[in-house]
């Protein structure tokens, strides 16, 4: 029995007694009491049976929920809560004290609950701690987004998902949790049908670990992409994380951006040999100082390693023979872009990847790296693109004779010297089988310790249709061959092609005589002020009929024999 005495007379029986002290009500075994007209409810002992969080005072109290029962927001207020149908309905509560936390109660029998962010929905930015397991959701087999950008969250109990066995997806749940500071083991030992862990913590900066056995008892997941994206904090990986997750296909960008990140351990990925995709795996962990060797060898299936180490800015060597056994590969873009730090490259890195289609980017900004091994790309006769592969790669000296031979189904090598200022000199016949290119594109543009061209470099390359920029800013080229171009009739544009080779003093005679489909010479001889000899006479259009662009084509040529002949709209 319970005695209610409330405003206007009235007294109801109940089975609790609420007492007033000072403006609040406390339980004592039972009751309410009118304060300033309105009863409040509040629990200071033997609390209702339910799912128990805290939140701070500072802030909005947010959660969204389906289903019927009572929120106890813990400062003697409640609200009741009837949401029928697939659609959530979010509440919210402010707290009139905010220096001190409350013990929210959620009781009832919800068959949705989230505190993250949606599209609907902002995220319970003042949620602490959560004290119980989630409540089963019932037929619902996803907890995607349950606590997305919940960044006051900083921990969760090891029971929490125990009631959902059934769940499939943690896509995002506890993506933005940035005061997260620990991953409980056991955390997702009951949920044996989870296919989705994508973005699960991502942006968890506060994380420095990550437990062993975390995803043992997960065996059906596909795809672990994303999930440790961003953890900052996070310094190892503990050994045999994946070992039960024979089912998992990708690893992309899996631990991108963890920075605090210092070693891999062996045989990580030894058990995943269905993985297809380690795009992005490990970019950007600029404290990862080295690869464990064969930390591919049993993912046969893999056919991508774009990006895979780009950013690794602490990474020194690559072991040798690191993807031998992956000879499905089609992509190595990217894959070590960024390495300022790698001096190296390993013979026969890429001999068994017969595959490859795709070498973009694979070395550039490698500001350390001091050579390029002999045949590195001589089984690799599929690629077709080797774009700004070894761009800005500025400690390179030399490039070694052969380097494309094989390779012959290559279309693009645009930029693919681009800013490696070291080189001093083009091996002659780099291109000579090479026949299929068509894009030369700032090829060696940057080049500024490049002083000579060798004849004939271009000879065989009769499809190609652009040049533009390629010699651009090579600043101590003194000279350009005769009959550079004379087998390149197919070319359109030779837009910047020598702008700022302020160490050019003449042009070639008939450099462009049989480049007569070229609509572009803007820019070509731009800031070349140092040429005395006569400039080609490019502005007849008898021999250069469909020339459309060719503005700033002689700026700057003042010492060219002829500069006063040349018009106006030239330079």
């Amino acid at each position: 029995m319970a005695v209610f005495t409330g405003n206007n007379n009235k007294a109801k029986t109940v089975s609790s007694i609420y007492i007033g002290q000072g403006n609040k009500a406390k339980e004592v075994q039972a009751a309410y009491v009118g304060v300033n007209g309105k009863a409040k409810e509040v629990y200071t002992s033997g609390p209702p049976e339910g799912f128990t969080v805290v939140y701070g005072g500072q802030g909005t109290a947010k959660v969204s929920l389906i289903g019927i029962g009572k929120i106890y927001w813990g400062d003697g207020t409640s609200t009741k809560y009837k949401v029928t149908g697939f659609s959530s309905q979010q509440f919210t509560h402010t707290y009139q004290d905010t220096s001190t936390d409350y013990i929210a109660i959620i009781t009832g029998s919800p068959s949705y609950i989230c505190f993250g962010a949606n599209r609907l929905t902002d995220a319970a930015t003042t949620l602490k701690e959560v004290r119980s397991a989630l409540p089963c959701v019932g037929a619902r087999t996803f907890l995607q987004d349950c606590f997305y950008n919940c960044t006051s969250l900083t921990t969760v109990v090891s029971n929490l998902f125990v009631n959902n066995p059934n769940v499939t997806s943690f896509y995002r749940c506890f993506q933005g949790c940035t005061s997260l500071t620990s991953i409980p083991s056991g955390l997702f030992d009951n949920n044996t049908a989870v296919t989705q862990f994508d973005s699960c913590f991502q942006g968890c900066t506060s994380l420095t670990s990550i437990p062993s056995g975390l995803f043992d008892n997960c065996t059906s997941v596909p795809s672990f992409s994303r999930v440790f994206y961003g953890c900052t904090g996070i310094t190892l990986i503990p050994s045999g994380l994946f070992d039960n997750n024979t089912a998992a296909t990708s690893f992309n960008t899996c631990f991108s951006n963890c920075t605090s990140l210092t070693s891999i351990p062996s045989g990580l990925f030894d058990n995943n040999t269905a993985a297809t995709s380690f795009n992005t795996c490990f970019s950007n962990c600029t404290n990862l100082a080295s690869i464990p060797s064969g930390l591919f060898d049993n993912n046969t299936a893999a056919i991508t390693f774009s990006s895979c180490f780009s950013g690794c800015s602490s990474l020194t060597t690559i072991p040798s023979g690191l993807f031998d056994n992956n000879t499905a590969v089609t992509t190595f873009s990217s894959c070590f872009s960024g390495c300022y730090s790698l001096t190296t490259i390993p013979s026969g890195l890429f001999d068994n990847n017969t595959a490859v289609t795709n070498f973009n980017t694979c070395f550039s900004n490698c500001t350390s790296l001091a050579s390029i091994p002999s045949g590195l790309f001589d089984n690799n006769t599929a690629v077709t693109n080797f774009n700004t592969c070894f761009s800005n790669c500025t400690s390179l000296a030399s490039i070694p004779s052969g380097l494309f031979d094989n390779n012959t189904a290559v279309t693009n090598f645009s930029r693919v010297f681009y800013g490696c200022n070291g080189i001093t000199s083009i091996p002659s016949e780099l291109f000579d089988n090479n026949t299929a290119v068509t894009n030369f594109d700032s090829c060696f543009s940057g080049c500024s310790s490049l002083t000579t061209i060798p004849s004939g470099l271009f000879d065989n390359n009769t499809a190609v249709t652009t040049f533009s920029s390629c010699f651009s800013n090579c600043t101590s080229l003194t000279l350009i061959p005769s009959g550079l171009f004379d087998n390149n009739t197919a070319a359109t544009t030779f837009e910047n092609c020598f702008i700022s080779c302020r160490a050019l003093t003449s042009i070639p005679s008939g450099l462009f005589d049989n480049n007569t489909a070229v609509t572009n010479f803007f820019g070509t001889f731009w800031n070349c002020n140092h040429i005395t000899s006569a400039a080609p006479e490019l502005w007849d259009t008898t021999k250069w009929p469909s020339v459309t662009s060719h503005t700033y084509c002689f700026k700057s040529c003042t010492s060219a024999a002829n500069y006063a002949d040349i018009p106006s709209d030239w330079k």
